[in-house]
């Protein structure tokens, strides 16, 4: 196993899988294919195969409750239907094509909740990431070199010199 790193991607702590397209949905689900996509419902791109029940809408259908990362750094719970959990929305060729119709809003990716030496965190050009606080960030300067790049430096200066010798060129 890799050794911890200092981030990880917002997707490490995402619950469920998450699916781009009908095609990438079949593909982990073998003889139980994408339900067809509905336009008139937001795009839902992961499936619970196994909701738990968290309550009852007013004409006690069951409910779910996911917590979900919000877009700001911070989490919300949102709360669906059992039925509408399990089953994914996916746009058969995804939503870069311009002929795919959606309501232009997504339903949140559930998430696991962040261990306790986790923080979300923007990044370098305002990604969000997962930092994981018991592991220390590399303190040297941006560009500063390393004795490994001052290595590759003087082997790559070998080379350029034998081959320069080779041509006659030096």
């Amino acid at each position: 196993m890799p050794d911890k790193q200092a981030w990880d991607n917002l997707t490490s702590i995402f619950r469920f899988k998450t699916y781009a397209t009908v095609a990438d949905f079949n593909k982990d689900h073998p003889g139980a294919p994408a339900p067809a996509y509905d336009p008139k419902v937001r795009i839902k791109r992961w499936s619970d195969p196994a909701p738990q029940i968290s309550g009852e809408d007013s004409e006690g259908n069951p409910q779910t409750t996911y917590l979900c990362y919000d877009g700001n750094l911070g989490f919300r719970q949102i709360t669906m239907s059992v039925e509408t959990a399990k089953a994914a929305n996916l746009p058969p060729t995804g939503t870069g094509a311009t002929n795919v119709p959606t309501t232009g809003t997504e339903v949140l990716i559930p998430c696991n909740p962040l261990g306790p030496n986790q923080q979300l965190m923007l990044r370098q050009m305002g990604v969000v990431g997962v930092r994981n606080l018991d592991v220390p960030i590399d303190t040297e300067p941006a560009g500063a070199f390393r004795e490994s790049d001052r290595a590759a430096l003087a082997e790559v200066g070998a080379g350029i010199k034998a081959i320069k010798a080779k041509l006659g060129v030096i």
